[in-house]
């Protein structure tokens, strides 16, 4: 059964003007012109067929012809409001679309106060917290979504309106859509699924195969420039369907998402009564604002199609009875009222997680150039004034108690296992990790502690001093708050001295028991995980997509917050340059490249985070850090600072 969508403008950003608002202040704008005709202009739509990769060969399911989907069709809706920007400094003021009947251009008017000045920029959807600024207005691409029954929704669709004209009457704005508009056509012709209900459809974003795609989340935007920035992301959409439509030969849902380039692909898992489907396809093309585009997915044609049996049942909700006739009643009956949903519970905090190599080893051990007494004291001290909740050290050897020394009376700290000493010279092991964990006693406590030794190792005391320390992993529980407890598992990996395969194996090998401790860990405890430490790996050196990410349950979702906030959640391409910081030493062009920003070069030393979506407890990192300016000259390796948000759902 095809369907023609008509899309109901529910969430639309719409903004701007390619003019500077200065510009737009002189005599052009002289008289009270504050009435905003608003026409939402023409899309560049692109039809594709998206088919599948087998052994190096692109094979297309279907034809064009067979995409008859319906034009698209957009329409401003009765009541729409929207936000304006006035050249008398008039800042998000609420305009209301004054026509009566739906159509792709409309009057919008102010709605509650007497405007001044003549709209300069203008946004679709209004927000009561879009921003002060027309400069950083914000948005958010949904990441789960209701379709309606009749499937006439189409989530996320941001508007920006562009000045065209100008009269005594008012403005005459041009609308384009601020991100690509996608339509899929489910075709489950020839399959389990067709005729079956679909529940819900789920679409995962990656690239590489494996590495995350951010295609939905918060952003903000300028209005004067056009420019956006994302500030959290998801590379998930689900897509809720009410009244569960039948899948027959073709079923079409739209949405908006983050652009996207060619050969990016798509997981997608269907929830249909009785079965559960997956498959996956690459896009045939980079996706561009203001343009549409239809994928067309016919599912017989898909060799990685998986369809399993689930318990997935829909009753078809029941007519309800006529009553009889009432007989007159001597007293008027009050009808008994209903009770009040019970609404979740929702608490959230936040809180700092660092790890810092203090650079501790002795200078007996070959390190001159170390901080020494002296300067771990100084390193001390600059904790102590960060105030920061949650750290995990390593290379702690000689110098523990100035490490403590400003720190002791406010933070609670972890076993120490003591120095390396003279005996490693001549080869014998230290029965030590140089780990240790603080956390601050007025905002967290860690309740327990345990050790898990490296399977994997590879190098002596002049081939990286691997084998000098029992290396491997360190396991806390954190309680951050009555009822919210984080795992955190802190590391300092295996090192190289060259790119051989042995230091490269044995890396990949305590990658990989480090993913299955995080599988177990998830399991066992159903609440976030932090994993941080000098992992001595950079994701262009080392295969993470196939002996880290790809060893992680199913469902489990995993951040970096450098990879995130740094690069727009696009990790970089393993094999390839490293992505060096400016102050890098020792580099080789060959080899590296150098980031003028020392923020964008990746450094071995990582924070990463790991949520199940069902799980209580959810966290989200807000914000990145290598605090070069704090630390510089302060141990070889500068500490990486991320600020989280806890969230707490409970339902009584």
């Amino acid at each position: 059964m095809k369907k023609l969508l008509i899309f109901a403008m529910t969430a639309v950003l719409a903004v701007a003007t390619s003019c500077s608002k200065d510009q737009l202040e002189g005599d052009y704008f002289s008289s009270k012109k504050n009435v905003v005709e608003a026409i939402i202009e023409d899309l560049d739509e692109h039809i594709l067929t998206v088919g599948y990769e087998e052994e190096d060969e692109t094979r297309f399911g279907v034809s064009e012809e067979t995409l008859a989907g319906g034009s698209w069709s957009f329409f401003w809706e009765p009541g729409d409001a929207m936000g304006v920007y006035t050249n008398a400094d008039e800042n998000n003021v609420r305009y209301v679309n004054t026509k009566t009947e739906k159509g792709s251009s409309a009057t919008f008017a102010p709605d509650t106060v007497e405007v001044v000045g003549t709209p300069v920029y203008a946004y679709y959807p209004f927000g009561e917290n879009a921003g002060e600024s027309y400069t950083a207005i914000t948005g958010y691409l949904p990441s789960e979504n209701t379709i309606n029954k009749e499937m006439t929704t189409m989530p996320g669709m941001y508007r920006r309106g562009t000045v065209k004209t100008t009269t005594a009457a008012g403005s005459t704005f041009g609308f384009k859509h601020l991100f690509p508009s996608i339509r899929f056509q489910i075709d489950a012709a020839g399959t389990k699924l067709e005729g079956c209900r679909v529940k819900s459809i789920k679409i995962t974003a990656k690239r590489l195969l494996l590495f995350s795609l951010p295609i939905n989340g918060k952003f903000t935007f300028n209005a004067e420039t056009l420019e956006y920035t994302t500030k959290s992301t998801s590379n998930t959409m689900i897509f809720n369907f009410e009244g569960y439509p039948t899948l027959e030969s073709a079923m079409t849902f739209a949405t908006c998402m983050l652009p996207i380039k060619k050969s990016d692909r798509f997981y997608f898992t269907i929830e249909a009564v009785g079965y559960t489907a997956t498959f996956n396809v690459a896009s045939g093309v980079a996706t561009e604002a203001n343009k549409a585009y239809t994928y067309a997915l016919p599912l017989k044609d898909y060799k990685n199609l998986s369809i399993k049996k689930n318990n997935v049942q829909y009753v078809e909700p029941e007519e309800p009875e006529q009553p009889e006739d009432p007989e007159t009643p001597t007293d008027p009956v009050e009808p008994e009222q209903p009770e009040d949903p019970v609404q979740p519970t929702v608490t959230t905090g936040t809180f700092t997680a660092v790890t810092y190599n203090v650079d501790g080893l002795p200078s007996i051990a070959g390190n001159s150039d170390g901080p020494g007494s002296n300067g771990t004291k100084t390193i001390s001290q600059k904790i102590a004034s960060q105030g920061w909740d949650i750290i995990g050290f390593s290379e702690d050897f000689d110098n523990d108690t100035q490490l403590k020394s400003s720190l002791s009376s406010t933070y609670k700290f972890g076993t120490y296992r003591g120095s390396v000493g003279i005996g490693q010279l001549f080869g014998s092991r230290a029965d030590t990790d140089g780990l240790q964990f603080a956390t601050k006693n007025a905002s967290c406590r860690w309740l327990s502690e345990s050790w898990t030794k490296f399977a994997n190792e590879h190098g002596g005391l002049t081939s990286g001093a691997n084998t000098c320390i029992a290396k491997g992993i360190r396991h806390y529980e954190v309680q951050l708050a009555d009822g919210v407890v984080v795992d955190v598992i802190i590391t300092h990996m295996n090192t190289y001295s060259d790119d051989s395969d042995d230091f490269i194996n044995a890396q990949h090998g305590q990658l990989t028991q480090i993913a299955n401790y995080i599988n177990q860990t998830m399991a066992a405890n159903e609440r976030p995980i932090i994993f941080m430490g000098d992992t001595n790996c950079r994701y262009t050196r080392n295969d993470f997509a196939k002996h880290f990410w790809g060893k992680l349950s199913g469902g489990m979702t995993y951040n970096d917050p450098w990879v995130d906030y740094q690069w727009n959640g696009v990790y970089p391409t393993y094999p390839s340059k490293s992505l060096m910081v400016s102050d890098a030493t020792g580099t080789d062009e060959k080899y590296d490249i150098i980031c003028e920003d020392t923020q964008k070069g990746e450094v071995v030393d990582k924070v990463i985070y790991f949520n199940m979506p069902n799980n209580a407890v959810q966290l989200k990192a807000d914000s990145y850090l290598r605090d070069y300016n704090n630390f510089n000259g302060l141990a070889d390796h500068m500490p990486i600072v991320v600020n989280f948000t806890w969230t707490k759902t409970e339902t009584k």
